[in-house]
């Protein structure tokens, strides 16, 4: 038994509301007025099988040409508007000229397709899978172009244009192109304030490591 939050009655632990696997503290009686509460007309089966929740959908409406086949006089007047109709060179042209566009948009986004990783396969091979820095061949290779990427769209899939690095090789080449042209860490040379550092104390002031006071299990075998 268990008495109801909301009618102060008592009642059976059946007649509660139930969420999941526990029992609530309003009897269904009072759930219900509480987020179903009556609205005075009727239920039009809304929520039944088979409705359709379409806004401004008139549910079993038949439209007025149902059934009925078009006369003579509205097929040839639909004929002779789409009849013969051509589009304009110059929309042709606009039309062409979009494509190209949105083609060029696309082969600038080829940096993970599958034409390069084909590309990339191919200059491995030719390579033999060898670094061509350090000669190593148990690394991770990449594919590095010699006139970058963004600066030639032409020389982006030339076999000329391309070398085999290892990973470690690839990142010091680009770190070097960098910092050839004058580009510097944005922290390099830089204090931190005293409004900074007391900030950041402030942040990390009782957090504690997860491993402190734990003693490691060590089993021997």
């Amino acid at each position: 038994m268990r008495i109801c939050k909301d009618c102060k009655n008592e009642k059976d632990l059946t007649e509660f509301h139930k969420q999941g696997k526990w029992y609530r503290w309003r009897c269904k009686k009072c759930h219900n007025l509480k987020y179903q509460p009556p609205t005075g007309k009727p239920n039009v089966g809304r929520f039944k099988k088979g409705h359709i929740s379409v806004p401004g959908l008139n549910v079993g409406r038949i439209p007025w040409n149902k059934g009925k086949a078009a006369s003579e006089e509205m097929k040839k007047m639909l004929l002779a508007n789409v009849k013969g109709r051509k589009h304009s060179p110059e929309e042709i042209e606009k039309r062409r000229q979009s494509l190209i566009k949105i083609w060029e948009n696309k082969a600038g986004r080829k940096r993970h397709s599958s034409i390069l990783r084909r590309f990339s396969r191919e200059i491995r091979e030719r390579d033999n899978f060898t670094c061509k820095e350090c000669l190593a061949t148990d690394k991770k290779l990449h594919v590095h172009h010699i006139v970058p990427w963004d600066n030639e769209k032409d020389l982006r899939f030339d076999e000329s244009n391309a070398i085999t690095l290892c990973i470690s090789c690839h990142m010091k080449l680009h770190s070097a192109e960098r910092l050839a042209t004058g580009w510097t860490p944005w922290p390099k040379g830089k204090k931190m304030s005293k409004e900074h550092r007391k900030k950041m104390s402030e942040s990390h002031k009782g957090q504690k490591a997860w491993n402190k006071g734990k003693r490691m299990n060590v089993t021997v075998v």
